[in-house]
């Protein structure tokens, strides 16, 4: 059983500081916010000085698009002075909850805090701004087949998406399609298949099984995309290492010394992630996604028997 699963996640942070001077702030905020979720957060400013200081700290928070540019902008917390001694810290806590965040969603996909931290005796000024995204609606795929599987192979993929909302989303349509190596059982002549789903009530969640087959060597898998109206897309995918035969690491119809030398390379590969497309990923020939001891002896197996059949 292979199951994959992601979500968009992008956030960008940046502190700029007077020259040769350590910046007291700290963010802490969260890469990502998920899809029907509110924005928790806070700024911390950290006295570096060796006397008792006063900061003052003014935060904005907006929505942007991709581009940067902003669509709105949200309630800021009030400007405030923190009084800290040597070493003391305070906390500026901002949030934005969900009802105020959907206003600017989908154009507004990024929640964009920006301010300034002022040493108010020197004068003295930092200024901070991180990106986080709303993430998209998480897409489910589950395949029915091993990360390798022989040609000839058919296997299912379950596509699932829940709505995490606290409203209805319309119109909802999943797209399932199939690679070159592995077509959808039945697919029309451009391999994708849309099914609309209609309405997906909130909390719901709504399956797709579809059929696949593995025609030939190579990596397959299947890929899919959920839309609703006023939503952004969600996408997920499997992928299925086609192979004549394990071991065969090279696709050529034997397991020889070219094989071992493939494996070798792969060996202790603890990071086998085949979404990556990773060739090396074919010496994970129990699936567990990893290149290991147990790999080698499945190896050592089909390298005794030379052809693949």
């Amino acid at each position: 059983m292979d199951t994959i699963t992601t979500s968009y996640k992008a956030s960008e942070i940046s502190i700029v500081s007077p020259q040769n001077q350590q910046s007291p702030i700290r963010v802490n905020l969260p890469d990502s916010v998920a899809l029907g979720s509110s924005f928790h957060g806070e700024i911390v400013v950290t006295n570096n000085s060796s006397v008792s200081e006063d900061y003052a700290v003014s935060t904005r928070l907006s929505a942007a698009m991709y581009t940067r540019q902003e669509t709105g902008e949200f309630d800021s917390p009030p400007d405030i002075t923190m009084s800290l001694l040597p070493g003391g810290a305070g906390a500026l806590a901002i949030s934005v909850p969900w009802s105020a965040l959907k206003l600017q969603y989908p154009g507004g996909n990024y929640i964009v805090v920006t301010g300034h931290v002022t040493r108010v005796s020197t004068g003295e000024r930092w200024r901070f701004r991180r990106d986080i995204g709303i993430s998209s609606i998480r897409v489910l795929a589950t395949a029915t087949a091993p990360r390798t599987v022989p040609v000839g192979t058919v296997f299912d993929v379950t596509v699932s998406v829940t709505n995490p909302l606290d409203e209805a989303l319309q119109n909802c349509v999943i797209t399932i399609g199939g690679e070159t190596v592995t077509p959808m059982v039945g697919a029309s002549k451009d391999g994708d298949e849309e099914v609309s789903v209609g309405t997906l009530n909130p909390g719901q969640t709504v399956s797709v099984t579809r059929t696949f087959k593995a025609i030939r060597e190579g990596f397959g898998g299947a890929s899919a995309w959920f839309r609703a109206t006023s939503l952004r897309s969600g996408s997920n995918g499997v992928t299925v290492n086609v192979n004549r035969c394990p071991g065969d690491m090279n696709q050529d119809t034997v397991v020889d010394s070219d094989d071992f030398l493939r494996f070798v390379i792969a060996y202790n590969l603890f990071d086998c992630d085949a979404r990556k497309m990773d060739v090396r990923c074919l010496g994970d020939l129990n699936s567990d996604g990893v290149v290991d001891g147990q790999d080698f002896q499945l190896f050592v197996l089909a390298y005794n028997q030379l052809l693949c059949e």
